[in-house]
């Protein structure tokens, strides 16, 4: 498991000291190594990165901008950037050919872990309805540029818009197919940017495995996800199922391991 703020506190700085005596302990008492790369999800980007590019940062529905703070497997910092900037791309595939570049011939490398927990920006921040950025908004504005004419999008919301700029995202689940159309590209944006990391990695290691997984129970967005790795996983925790106050986990392991 690795946190990005760690391996590059500084930009164009890695720091890996500690992971390359890893691998060496490792080998000396063989032992594989499945290398996990927290570049979403897990694990906050840098802070000189958000210091350099304030609208990086994600943003609620009701215009809450995130902070850093620290969470469940994420002591470093959760997740607090948008995937969409462009920024984080650049800087993303710097991190990524560092490590595989680094790592793929070790003599003990089982796999990469890429995107831990794949989840839409802001989701583990604590913003469910997603990241309302100018980045994903113009993203999602371009997306639906490439499905509708404006005059289509206003019959299919009953909208009477008149100008592009003017479309923006749901920000309540009142409006049902608003809500709809904005998680739909959500989720197939999430596809997109964890294509983009796989063929990123694939391109440099060819060799190991790249493996993915998502939460607990089955979501389209794993549905969608999975398709891009060699292997895929879920988030299936046995602690508390038996004993906890959520009589429907057990049976959303067996549907989701099924």
């Amino acid at each position: 498991f690795s946190y990005w703020n760690w391996i590059e506190p500084a930009p164009g700085k890695y720091e890996l000291d500690d992971f390359d005596r890893f691998f060496e302990l490792a080998h000396k008492h063989g032992l594989l190594v499945w290398f996990d790369t927290t570049l979403a999800t897990h694990g906050a980007a840098p802070e000189w990165m958000m210091r350099r590019h304030p609208d990086m940062r994600v943003i609620s529905s009701e215009g809450q901008v995130a902070l850093g703070r620290a969470g469940n497997a994420a002591p470093q910092g959760k997740q607090w950037h948008c995937y969409d900037h462009p920024k984080w791309q650049e800087h993303g595939e710097a991190l990524l050919r560092t490590i595989v570049g680094r790592y793929k011939d070790a003599p003990n490398l089982l796999m990469w872990s890429v995107w831990d927990g794949v989840a839409p920006a802001a989701l583990h921040y604590g913003f469910p309805k997603g990241c309302y950025c100018e980045h994903w908004i113009s993203a999602y504005r371009k997306w639906l540029k490439q499905r509708f004419t404006l005059e289509q999008l206003n019959q299919k919301l009953h909208r009477r818009y008149r100008d592009w700029e003017d479309v923006e995202p749901a920000r309540s689940y009142s409006a049902i197919v608003e809500m709809m159309l904005w998680h739909e590209f959500q989720n197939q944006d999430l596809r997109d940017q964890v294509q983009w990391q796989v063929e990123v990695v694939r391109n440099l290691d060819d060799r190991h495995e790249i493996r993915g997984h998502g939460a607990h129970f089955p979501r389209i967005l794993d549905e969608l996800s999975a398709r891009q790795f060699d292997s895929w996983g879920f988030s299936s925790r046995s602690n508390g199922v038996l004993t906890g106050d959520d009589p429907y986990r057990f049976s959303d392991i067996c549907f989701a391991t099924d």
